[in-house]
């Protein structure tokens, strides 16, 4: 028998099969619910603040529209990112600038919260509660300064 008698002759399974999953006791259903009762608040936040909003500009994105005269929005499909992919060369300098910015202040940013941590972590630093501490506050716990 050859290598492609071999290929065609694979028998395939009728129908896909999927793995049968536990069923979960009362205790597990009710812990279930009130896990996802403590969730709630923050795939509700998510929801209004950064799915919904990323999916209208998306929708915006499609259309010739303007915020004086809503009422006159045309469906345009994907003009608008033709446009900007292909026929503004400013799309592609300010990509390239953000780019190098990430490349250069990513790792930057890494390598010195890495040895920030080792710092901390060390045996002879004095005071390192309260540093961990200082570093470790939240930001909206801090006191702003003046103007």
């Amino acid at each position: 028998m050859s290598v492609m008698d071999e290929m065609v002759n694979v028998n395939f399974p009728r129908k896909l099969v999927l793995p049968q999953l536990p069923r979960l006791s009362e205790a597990e259903r009710r812990e279930a619910k009130t896990g996802l009762l403590f969730i709630s608040p923050w795939l509700i936040g998510f929801a209004i603040f950064y799915f919904l909003p990323m999916v209208a500009s998306f929708a915006f994105s499609l259309t010739e529209f303007q915020l004086a005269t809503p009422e006159d929005a045309q469906f345009i499909g994907l003009t608008n990112w033709r446009r900007m992919l292909l026929d503004d060369p400013n799309t592609w300098a300010t990509l390239a600038v953000t780019f190098k910015f990430a490349l250069i202040s990513l790792p930057i940013g890494m390598i010195a919260a890495f040895l920030l941590a080792v710092l901390l972590n060390s045996e002879s630093l004095l005071g390192k509660t309260l540093f961990r501490t200082l570093f470790t506050r939240r930001p909206w716990s801090r006191p702003s300064p003046r103007p």
